[in-house]
């Protein structure tokens, strides 16, 4: 009886084990989701700025090096 007490509390410990590591996973992916929007959105020029997108940006850089 003590041996499937101990093999139970030793399945549900590897369960709740696996879970937080999903949980882990997951949050993992969303900070990275999170972080590739704030980036991309960091890139998108202001519409109401004319020329500092990083195509401007690249057209100045080549003018300027003739």
């Amino acid at each position: 009886m003590a041996v499937a007490a101990v093999t139970v509390l030793g399945l549900i410990a590897v369960q709740l084990s696996i879970a937080r590591d999903a949980r882990a996973t997951s949050y993992r992916e969303q900070a990275t989701l999170v972080a590739d929007a704030i980036a991309e959105a960091a890139r998108v020029p202001n519409p109401k700025r004319r020329g500092d997108g990083p195509m401007e940006s690249a057209c100045r850089e080549s003018v300027a090096e003739g």
